[in-house]
């Protein structure tokens, strides 16, 4: 992980986390911000599913919405 930590320290100044909504994807999004570097990623915050609960990840978005483009929403800074 080191190797991989300093080549991603030196190319990328943001990191997009984009994991699933459930809550193994949200523990993996903050362990991966935690040794990554909170200050420099961002969190996807999948779009809304009927008004209520949020989609659980990127294909449950696209199937819902196919030809939608906006429907994903990056936020949520660490």
């Amino acid at each position: 992980m080191s190797d991989a930590k300093s080549t991603l320290k030196r190319l990328a100044s943001c990191i997009i986390l984009a994991t699933d909504g459930d809550l193994p994807g949200q523990a993996l999004a903050e362990e991966l911000a935690r040794r990554l570097g909170k200050e420099r990623c961002w969190r996807v915050k999948w779009p809304k599913s009927y008004e209520v609960n949020h989609f659980k990840d990127a294909n449950e978005a696209v199937i819902a919405f196919p030809f939608r483009q906006n429907g994903v929403v990056i936020g949520c800074k660490y």
